[in-house]
């Protein structure tokens, strides 16, 4: 079976992701007929000799309109040695939370750099946000190698200023590869266009690298989400005193007899069933909702969690983490927001700001407040104990997401640990 790899791509605005991402999906063969003819339709009605491949992913009206990518368009692909989820993330500043939401599963990070433009504030941003979301790896697909004079050396220089600034953010794995989205060089295929790069094409890189560690070898932990007591137990003998807890497995595996601890409250207990739908499990893994029955009647509600009784994580009200920012309105000192964890939301006040990332020199700077699209460590202090984890051990564990209590809207997404 082809194992599965997630990826995302980053990059600045007309760097030319989506051209990426359709060359990608053309070249493997992944779009059907009427797509494509589609495609080709419009690309002639604007005057173009070719198709324009971008318009595979630019899904929105807008988009289309604006030759822009706005929203996060997930695609679906796979050759004989693997299957891919593609994230193709906006470019834009003002999109900047897109691009975290579809790196936060990513095991891949695909960052385009224009070859004319090279390192540029967004490109070190981007690679600021896969660093803090533990992404392990990054790919730099040097764009439009066609379109510059002395492309081995030009292709050189952008390498070696990815690689520092990866360096600064602590990213252990970063591969480069000069790319023609336009034209297809090195995609799929080794182009002869590049005789001085001896690597491997894009695809051909991405079939290799390895995925995330899987969240099954974590220690279990499972979210609540409804407690199931079927209103029929009366008239069907098979629900007479049926109670059972609807959630998913974030990470790890149970099986009936594993011994867990219910959190906030600390009751311990022991699984003795896992149902789905009418079906009783043997076992379930990281990712599977499913239904779990306990050996004593806990008290669970959505919001709670279950975990391996041999790993409980210490429940905290302070919260050290670093947040992306995504909020107009600029966070300060004493605001007072929600924390979501996992299926639970609580009040929350922000304690302090120890500072923000400065993306020239990458390093933490003093700093009052976080505006649009910043990076900073933050301490807050929430209405009641949460389990939240380290992120550096636990991407499930330790991402929360802030919300402003007025409207409701995500301003931050989270994660637990420093800078």
């Amino acid at each position: 079976m082809p194992t599965l790899l997630r990826l995302a791509t980053a990059g600045s605005v007309d760097d030319g992701k989506s051209t990426l991402v359709g060359r990608l999906l053309h070249d493997t063969k992944s779009v059907l007929a009427d797509q494509l003819a589609a495609v080709e339709r419009v690309s002639r009605d604007r005057g173009l000799t070719a198709a324009d491949l971008a318009l595979l992913t630019d899904g929105l009206r807008a988009e289309r309109e604006q030759g822009i990518t706005i929203d996060v368009a997930y695609r679906y692909f796979a050759t004989p040695q693997r299957s891919f989820i593609l994230a193709d993330c906006p470019g834009h500043v003002q999109y900047t939370r897109n691009t975290v939401t579809g790196s936060s599963t990513a095991d891949v990070v695909v960052l385009l750099v224009d070859a004319r433009k090279g390192v540029v504030e967004q490109t070190r941003r981007h690679l600021a946000v896969g660093a803090l979301l533990r992404v392990p790896h990054v790919v730099v697909a040097v764009n439009k190698i066609d379109l510059v004079d002395d492309a081995e050396s030009v292709f050189g220089q952008v390498s070696r200023d990815v690689r520092a600034v990866a360096e600064q953010l602590g990213i252990a794995d970063a591969h480069a590869v000069p790319v023609s989205a336009l034209l297809g060089d090195n995609i799929v295929e080794p182009s002869p266009a590049t005789p001085w790069y001896a690597g491997p094409s894009l695809l051909a890189l991405l079939e290799t690298l390895s995925p995330s560690a899987e969240a099954d070898e974590e220690p279990f932990r499972f979210t609540v989400q409804l407690a199931i007591r079927p209103q029929g137990a009366a008239r069907d003998p098979r629900h007479v005193d049926y109670r059972g807890y609807a959630g998913q497995v974030t990470s790890g595996v149970v099986a009936p007899g594993t011994a867990v601890v219910a959190l906030p409250s600390g009751q311990r207990t022991t699984v003795v069933g896992i149902d789905l739908g009418e079906v009783e499990l043997d076992e379930a893994a990281a990712g599977r909702s499913v239904t779990l029955r306990l050996a004593d009647d806990v008290d669970l509600s959505r919001g709670d969690t279950l975990v391996a009784a041999d790993d409980v994580p210490a429940l905290t009200q302070d919260v050290s983490g670093v947040l992306c920012w995504l909020g107009d309105t600029a966070l300060r000192p004493g605001a007072r927001v929600l924390v979501k964890h996992r299926s639970r939301t609580v009040p929350a006040i922000v304690c302090s700001i120890q500072g923000r990332l400065d993306l020239d020199t990458l390093r933490t700077q003093p700093s009052e407040g976080l505006s649009l699209n910043d990076i900073g460590q933050v301490t807050l202090r929430t209405a009641s104990p949460l389990p939240i984890e380290d992120y550096s051990r636990s991407r499930a564990g330790g991402a929360f997401l802030v919300i402003d209590p007025t409207d409701g809207n995500t301003v931050a997404a989270g994660m637990a640990g420093t800078l």
